[in-house]
């Protein structure tokens, strides 16, 4: 009988090429087979297990195929990682036969240049992080990647992509042995409610496993955003054997979750007795309590087991040493006792390799203190510690996590001190089944589907409608109940997906009172819902269904659904009972006394209610099974409006059933779903330029985040990119406009502007037109250069005297890498037309709230003109301006048109780009603006 499985075969002779890189497998495989008694020929094993995915034989096979993939500069390879080329020289130095190869991409395909991967910025070469440090020194990544595959079920498509990125952030970090300290700061750039606590969970293991043997996890600034994350580590990284608890002891630190044992991570005996390189993980807080400053944390921090006379950063003594893990409120009070308590182990804390984890990093920790008003060296409390712990921890490597990085990337790069994230930065790719902004949008979309906002937004409030929300209530209350029992009924079918909790989340204030007091209307509404039997609710719900019906059907035509209310009706029954009539509507804040609680998603095995809530709703919190939103809160920045998003994640088995209710603006409020269209294109943008930084052309080196000023956009009226107290560095110069669309929509209504825009628009265009069709669309077009365009956009008077794309002009007049010939396209409709000159132009209707239009450009319209310059039209160094002379709905009552505009800025070198928001040195008062990497 053979004494190995073929899987556990070809993952040992991987493990011989780990240095090496790829060799002739076939023949290893064979000669190994034949030692273990192996009967079965290697290459029509390989061959069948390549299509199955629950073979383990294909994961063993796919996870080695995509570390070759992604391997950045590995000594065997010339080809480039993530392309076709790498996996061909990958075939050739495996010397496989063409059948494999043609198996192997027909099944386990390389992941491409159009797979969209993870963004790196840096010009840190990868010289420590290698296969050959790693041999023997790996135990908590492989134990964690292996507990996310069979405990949460993630796929080896994900797995891979998690390594890899976490992979990205080790190699940007120092090496823990190296002599001369090297701390690095970085920023890891996520989506809101992605699964960055996974991401930096990863981090920490492979680092541990590299060396480092303090981590202090930053987790929030509530105890329950700590308490979580605690928990989070606990669960899935230190271990039941490290926590060393006794199931048997009634005060055991996990008597009350319904998760442990099970569910808890175990090693089967301490690491250390397991692996002679694994160090054991010493908590110095708990579940039970955050960091304190008593003996038995100040003992634990001594690291008494590191040899008389060695260095705490030697090989010898890494392994030796046992790692240490703290996860503290990011609060004043507790990061002081941290400092102190370091400060007292002076001989250990010089020399400890230490990785320090900073999660939603833009908040409290960014330095908030104006430098103009601010004595020498002043800082805001929360910054004043973390700058502290970095200096007494010189080897520290800061990693900061967030999904809003505004605030981060505004930070005053000069200050040495700081937490500018000068090293490195990472953008962190979509993940796969993810919910984000821009699915609840309809940017640039042309397809046939349902329209995103028809499909998901429900609206209530706004301009011409009397505001009833009990009815909007009613009508999300409705949604709530039939998703839920939609969840149950697929639940019976065997659809795969978390449905253990099902939520509705109500979000409109940060007072306590008010959410109270809401609470006592939502339960009202409720009770009156008449959701049995003899009441209208059913009807109300049949209704319901059949509007869940049609998205589904749009959306997720493949899962289940009944044919009629009669057959979900069972399932209306388990809905109503799980969510409860005694308590269906909490609240969830920090008044305790006032009936506030915190909803236990990690201890409980279901949590069906209506939630309440504020602050502790809009950052890092995860609202689980969040199915059904009502939201009305608004914010002053977009780092806020975005945090608010709940809504956001992943929704397996139900992203049909999420709906959101959103409150529409009106006189005196701005728009939250034309916010949120904003900042969703703000962030595109940012991606965007992140994408040209982490890419440089050829020839050019790689370049650190302190090389180039901040990536920060601004597209929204009134609402800045992360509150005026973060931004005292921040100043606008010139703004980065390549490949991509800008529309300005803030337009002076003044009938002499009006006048004055019209006349310019004329000016510009002269004399005829010409006819032409782009895809479908009929559109008038002419050239003009770019000093015409750049005169003609100066000379239009925009609101409040605004000059209209006053950065973007600055960049393409002054810089000779920009556009130097504009084509003007009008696009045509059957409809009303006035005269602009000799010629008849179209007039298109646009909705405007406050000051500002809500868009002038179309989807249609901009996909007709890509394509056109698709097919090979001349498009290098050209410009396109989509004009749009437009009359305001529901009733134009000025005499002429408005000038909307919608315009493409072809690429630029990455050398030249600047951002609309760059930093300024504080100290240097005479020069208020610093353009790093000019």
């Amino acid at each position: 009988m053979a004494s190995v499985t073929w899987a556990e075969l070809l993952k040992e002779t991987f493990d011989g090429m780990k240095v090496a890189g790829p060799k002739p497998l076939l023949k290893r495989l064979a000669m190994a087979a034949d030692e273990h008694g192996l009967n079965d020929d290697p290459a029509t094993l390989l061959k069948s297990a390549a299509p199955d995915k629950a073979s383990a034989v294909r994961e063993a096979l796919h996870n080695q195929l995509s570390v070759w993939d992604y391997a950045l500069n590995p000594s065997w390879a010339k080809t480039a990682p993530n392309t076709s080329e790498r996996r061909q020289e990958i075939y050739k130095l495996l010397q496989l036969p063409d059948d494999l190869r043609k198996a192997f991409d027909k099944d386990i395909a390389a992941k491409t240049d159009e797979v969209e991967r993870e963004l790196v910025i840096t010009d840190h070469a990868t010289t420590w992080y290698t296969d050959d440090f790693l041999r023997d020194r790996e135990f908590y990544w492989p134990k964690y990647r292996e507990y996310l595959k069979n405990k949460k079920g993630m796929t080896d498509e994900v797995l891979i992509g998690l390594n890899e990125s976490a992979n990205r952030v080790l190699e940007s970090l120092a090496a823990p042995t190296t002599p001369t300290p090297e701390p690095r700061r970085g920023l890891v750039v996520g989506y809101v409610q992605s699964g960055k606590t996974t991401n930096f969970t990863a981090v920490i293991a492979k680092a541990i496993d590299a060396g480092y043997r303090l981590i202090i996890v930053l987790a929030g600034t509530i105890d329950l955003l700590r308490l979580q994350t605690q928990r989070r580590l606990d669960m899935e990284l230190v271990g039941l054997e490290n926590i060393g608890v006794n199931e048997d002891d009634p005060d055991r630190e996990y008597q009350n979750d319904p998760s442990f044992p099970s569910k808890f991570i175990s090693y089967g005996a301490l690491p250390r007795a397991l692996n002679e390189y694994a160090p054991n993980i010493k908590r110095l807080t708990s579940s039970t309590g955050d960091f304190r400053s008593i003996d038995a944390s100040f003992k634990a921090l001594a690291f008494d087991e590191l040899p008389p006379r060695e260095k705490a950063y030697s090989p010898s003594a890494l392994k030796k040493t046992n790692a240490r893990l703290i996860v503290i409120k990011k609060v004043t009070p507790r990061l002081k006792k941290l400092v102190r308590e370091i400060k007292n182990n002076k001989d250990v804390r010089l020399d400890l390799p230490t990785l320090i984890i900073d999660d939603e990093s833009d908040q409290a920790s960014v330095n908030t203190v104006n430098p103009d008003k601010a004595l020498a060296e002043e800082r805001s409390r929360t910054n004043e510690s973390i700058v502290e712990l970095l200096k007494l921890l010189p080897r520290a490597q800061y990693v900061g996590y967030t999904a809003t990085p505004f605030a981060n990337v505004l930070v005053d790069p000069n200050d040495a001190e700081d937490i500018y994230p000068r090293d490195f930065i990472i953008s962190l790719p979509r993940p796969g089944g993810y919910m984000g902004v821009s699915d609840f949008h309809d940017l640039n979309r042309t397809d046939e589907q349902t329209p995103n906002k028809d499909a998901f937004v429900r609206f209530f409030g706004g301009d011409e409608d009397e505001r009833d929300e009990d009815a909007s209530i009613n009508a999300a209350l409705d949604a709530f109940v039939v998703s839920g029992a939609l969840k149950r009924f697929r639940q019976s079918k065997k659809v795969t997906g978390d449905f253990r909790h099902h939520t509705m989340m109500i979000h409109e204030t940060v007072k306590n009172a008010e959410q109270f007091v809401r609470q006592a209307s939502v339960l009202k509404l409720w009770k009156s819902a008449g959701y049995g039997s003899t009441g209208k609710g059913p009807d109300r719900l049949r209704k319901a269904l059949e509007e869940f019906r049609l998205v589904s059907k749009s959306r997720e035509p493949k899962l289940p659904f009944p044919r009629d209310y009669d057959e979900l009706k069972p399932f209306v029954a388990e809905a109503l009972k799980l969510i409860g009539d005694e308590q269906p509507v909490i609240v969830v804040n920090g008044d305790i006394v006032g009936g506030g609680t915190d909803p236990s998603f990690d201890t409980s095995d279901h949590v069906w209610k209506v939630i309440i809530g504020g602050a502790k709703l809009s950052r890092g919190f995860t609202v689980e099974g969040l199915t059904v939103t009502w939201f009305k809160r608004r914010a002053k920045s977009q780092d806020t409006i975005m945090q608010m998003g709940r809504w956001f994640g992943y929704r397996g088995g139900y992203r049909d059933l999420v709906r959101l209710y959103l409150e529409r603006g009106n006189d005196n409020a701005y728009d939250l779903y034309d916010s949120f269209e904003a900042i969703c294109r703000d962030e595109e943008s940012f991606r965007a330029q992140l994408t040209r930084y982490a890419r440089p052309a050829n020839g050019q080196k790689p370049i650190r985040p302190i090389q180039v000023p901040a990536v920060v956009y601004n597209s929204f009226p009134g609402i800045m990119p992360t509150s005026k107290n973060k931004m005292f560095n921040a100043k606008l110069v010139e703004a980065v406009v390549s490949d991509e669309w800008s529309s300005p929509t803030d337009v002076s209504m003044n009938e002499t502007d009006l006048r004055n825009n019209w006349n310019a628009l004329e000016s510009l265009v002269g004399g005829d037109l010409e006819e032409v069709k782009f895809g479908k669309g009929q559109y008038l077009t002419k050239r003009v250069g770019r000093d015409e365009l750049s005169r003609f956009l100066a000379s239009l008077r925009w609101n409040e005297g605004r000059p209209i794309l006053a950065a973007e002009q600055s960049f393409f007049r002054a810089n000779p890498a920009a556009a130097k010939e504009w084509l003007l396209v009008f696009p045509q409709l059957q409809e009303r037309s006035v005269k602009l000159g000799k010629n008849p132009i179209s007039v298109h209707e646009r909705s405007r709230r406050n000051e500002a239009f809500n868009v002038f450009s179309s989807p249609k319209h901009i996909s007709e003109v890509e394509a056109e310059f698709a097919k090979g039209r001349p498009l290098h160094g050209l410009g396109v301006a989509l004009i749009y002379p437009t009359h305001e709905k529901p009733k134009h009552t000025h005499k002429h048109p408005i000038v909307g505009l919608a315009l493409y800025h072809p690429a630029v070198p990455a050398s030249v780009a600047q951002a609309v928001f760059t930093v300024r040195e504080p100290k240097l008062k005479d020069k208020p603006v610093v353009e790093a990497g000019r």
